[in-house]
């Protein structure tokens, strides 16, 4: 039954890996890489890029949602030359190399608290010589200044920082424990240390913080923003989606708001009005 599963496994890491554009070659040596001196997940892609995570880390699910579920891509929220984007939550940089890797000319802009997250974003943009992005060790939230990020540790089911948050909360029975203390940026200071004049997509997959995030900004920044593509999360300082969205609303978006896809959150996305 172990063999099975293992082998229904990797078959459907094939079929992952091949329809998000990775390389023949690539595929092959995916599994291999597991029980090399340096064991480690990595995708090598046709078009010549390729992204790596350690072992602990999900990178195949990461893949599949970005690259191929396009799940802050959809249509309407495709990524053009000579666009702008802002990656609150960057994580190791799946998004990020996504996203300026689309067309000529876009420029990113990249922030992750975590320290060892923020390396590995670093090094995954550095193999791919993606001088275009931009990356920043913060966390954005409500006010500038300094907040500890939590990490749920190797127990949670997605990784073992996947879930950081500026929060400490309980899911499935477990707490999060304090992990580092981090530099925070409001969505204000991002535009301004970094002269956005226009963003044309900002991303958000920030634990919680995407309320303070978006219900804090000034008008002005908010005009900025041409279309937004977030995951909401439930549960946190008794705030809800509806606040975004009515939010959003009354400075000029339209907002779909899916239902939660499990009882941690779901995707809003909002366009502005033109």
């Amino acid at each position: 039954m172990r063999l099975a599963c293992g082998v229904v496994g990797r078959f459907r890491t094939a079929k992952i890996l091949i329809k998000g554009g990775a390389s023949l070659w690539g595929v092959m040596l995916y599994p291999l890489r597991h029980r090399s001196s340096i064991p480690r997940h990595q995708i090598d892609l046709k078009m010549g890029f390729s992204i790596t995570s350690p072992m602990e880390e999900p990178l195949v699910h990461a893949f599949e949602d970005i690259w191929i579920n396009r799940c802050f891509t959809p249509e309407g929220f495709e990524i053009k030359s000579g666009d702008t984007v802002v990656d609150v939550g960057a994580n190791l940089g799946v998004f990020s190399v996504w996203a300026a890797t689309r067309a000529q000319g876009v420029r990113v802009i990249s922030l992750e608290p975590s320290r060892r997250m923020f390396s590995l974003l670093i090094q995954n943009l550095s193999r791919n010589d993606l001088c275009q992005v931009g990356a920043v060790q913060a966390a954005c939230g409500g006010e500038t200044g300094k907040a500890i990020l939590y990490s749920y540790g190797s127990e949670y089911s997605y990784g073992p920082e996947e879930g950081n948050s500026l929060y400490p909360r309980k899911i499935r029975g477990k707490v999060f424990c304090p992990q580092d203390q981090v530099e925070v940026l409001t969505l204000n200071d991002v535009f301004r240390r970094h002269q956005v004049d226009v963003c044309n997509l900002l991303k958000l997959n920030c634990e919680g913080s995407e309320y303070e995030i978006l219900l804090k900004a000034s008008q002005e920044t908010l005009r900025q923003v041409m279309k937004i593509s977030m995951i909401y999360h439930l549960g946190l300082l008794n705030h809800h989606p509806g606040e975004i969205v009515v939010c959003l609303r009354q400075n000029g978006f339209e907002v779909k708001c899916n239902p939660p896809y499990d009882e941690l959150g779901g995707y809003l996305y909002a366009s502005r009005n033109v």
